[in-house]
């Protein structure tokens, strides 16, 4: 395994706090912005029922995590090549779908099923061809 060179450990803080300030900026934009009458039932809808903003809570709640998922992606991409790297992002798209279709009871149709036992193949694939190539014992030719 490779470890990230010092300018990729420290171009982790830099995006961070660019991701920070777009975030901001575009926060600003959307409150400053005056809002069609097509968007005001869409702002009543976000507010809740009862007007408690809880709705609010967990659109913030899902962009922390995705800023936090996008940043942990380039620090994971430094320590892996892009092929290990795209399985195991094929893998956690995968855990999602499944994850999501069990928490809401969500009937997957044969096509789903088939397109999620593909790919899980595929990775379980990569994986068990990577292992047998890495620990491949050295020829006498080696020594």
């Amino acid at each position: 395994t490779t470890h990230p060179t010092p300018s990729t450990h420290y171009r982790f803080p830099a995006f961070f706090i660019m991701c920070c300030i777009a975030s901001g900026l575009a926060t600003i934009l959307f409150y400053t912005t005056p809002s069609p009458p097509l968007f005001t039932h869409a702002m009543e809808q976000l507010r809740g029922p009862d007007h408690n903003g809880y709705p609010w809570l967990l659109i913030i709640a899902a962009a922390a995590a995705y800023q936090i998922e996008y940043g942990l992606n380039f620090v994971f991409s430094s320590y892996v090549d892009p092929l290990t790297f795209s399985v195991a992002d094929i893998a956690r798209r995968l855990a999602i779908i499944i994850f999501g279709a069990v928490l809401f009871n969500k009937d997957l149709t044969m096509l789903n099923m088939m397109g999620i036992v593909l790919a899980l193949v595929g990775v379980l694939t990569y994986n068990l061809l990577n292992q047998t190539l890495t620990s491949k014992p050295s020829s006498k030719a080696d020594s």
